[in-house]
């Protein structure tokens, strides 16, 4: 019998799956080498010509993140080394698949905290959600004004057709940054979010999603800016992409004396870099 020309499409499809499956898996196997044999990573100096798209990690690449996070959660009373709250960030993420978006969601942790400690009510939960999300947004808008970093994004995006946001974390949560620091679109074109990709960088979904909504444009004319190795600055190196690793925010970071290394110390240092 002549098989069915929609079970065709999905045994091609399945296929597709398993191919970049394997790429995927040989991709974070050649990390691990490079990791084990060298104890740093060889990142190729950044190419200047042809590039045209700008792409940014937001969280420890262009806000302190980390450092707002546990600020606003103990101005709202919340300490980030209370143990209910650890326990319920912790069984968050064994409760959800590896790499999922929703377990970074920190309205699940404060809600599985309430509960641990018998104190739950849809109002307390809502309170420290609201609250939480309020005094993050402050630190984000006050950070972005005082440091006046929309006039360092201005600048470069002159030289870049366009300029986007590719992050993991819920898009709620991202686009609340994204408003504090952009309020009316102005500087970045765009944010894609794991929560939406439905798997966390280092996937290279991520990145092809990235080079996807900029029009399905090759890595080659695009240039990646983060804080992580594992998650931005490896599996982009993997891809194509030129790179610069920023250490504005964790100044500790793995590091390499390579000559081919590039990295910058503050947003600021971007403007060095392209021209």
């Amino acid at each position: 019998m002549r098989p069915l020309i929609g079970g065709s499409v999905k045994k091609i499809d399945r296929r597709r799956e398993v191919k970049n499956e394997r790429q995927e898996k040989a991709r974070q196997e050649r990390w691990i080498i490079e990791k084990e044999k060298h104890g740093f990573f060889f990142i190729r100096m950044l190419r200047k010509d042809g590039m045209k798209y700008l792409i940014f990690d937001i969280d420890d690449t262009l806000i302190p993140s980390t450092k707002f996070y546990a600020e606003a959660m103990q101005e709202i009373g919340v300490d980030p080394e209370d143990k209910a709250y650890l326990d319920g960030r912790l069984e968050t993420k064994k409760d959800l698949p590896e790499g999922y978006p929703s377990s970074r969601n920190r309205v699940i942790y404060f809600k599985k905290m309430l509960e641990l400690k018998g104190e739950y009510t849809p109002q307390r939960h809502y309170q420290l959600v609201s609250g939480y999300e309020k005094a993050l947004s402050y630190r984000v808008k006050h950070f972005w004004e005082s440091n006046r970093r929309s006039e360092i994004i201005m600048e470069l995006k002159k030289q870049f057709k366009r300029v986007i946001l590719l992050s993991n974390e819920t898009t709620r949560m991202q686009l609340l940054k994204w408003q504090a620091m952009d309020p009316e679109g102005e500087l970045f074109d765009g944010l894609i979010t794991s929560e939406e990709v439905g798997i966390e960088k280092p996937h290279f979904k991520m990145f092809q999603k990235a080079l996807q909504y900029l029009g399905n444009v090759p890595a080659e004319e695009s240039v990646m800016v983060g804080d992580s190795f594992e998650h931005d600055i490896v599996p982009a190196l993997d891809l194509g992409f030129s790179v610069i690793h920023t250490k504005e925010f964790k100044p500790t970071a793995l590091r390499s004396e390579s000559q081919r290394y590039q990295q910058i110390f503050h947003l600021e240092d971007l403007k060095k870099i392209i021209r």
